[in-house]
């Protein structure tokens, strides 16, 4: 039997405000266990666009729950941690503050820029 389960560090309502399924998920793969894919299993969330109103809360919710997780799984270290790292950290926000910055939405582009800074600010924060 295993024994895994949710953060509860990690998660709506929490100072990480994300991340936990991402975690959950990176914890199981480590079990080195069969998984198998059910198409009758789903996590539904509603969506909320982002707009004026929500945007700052969401981003800075979101980035430290996304930097809590990689700073949680930095012990894993290997191949495939360090390649989602560089990758999820760095390349694709840089690239996505980048077009949100040529879409000339100064909320969209503030909501990015805010998950990258909180991202990394749940890196340096998560114990």
């Amino acid at each position: 039997m295993l024994n895994i389960k949710f953060d509860e560090t990690l998660g709506a309502g929490q100072y990480f405000g994300s991340s936990e399924e991402s975690d959950f998920l990176f914890n199981l793969l480590k079990t080195n266990r069969n998984i198998k894919f059910s198409k009758h299993i789903f996590v539904y969330h509603p969506v909320v666009e982002i707009n004026q109103e929500n945007y700052k809360n969401r981003s800075i919710s979101y980035g430290l729950g996304k930097g809590a997780f990689f700073k949680k799984h930095l012990v894993d270290l290997n191949f495939y941690y360090l390649y989602l790292f560089i990758l999820q950290m760095l390349i694709l926000p840089i690239l996505s503050i980048l077009k949100s910055s040529f879409k000339c939405s100064r909320y969209l582009l503030r909501y990015k820029l805010n998950l990258f800074i909180y991202s990394w600010l749940g890196y340096i924060k998560y114990k």
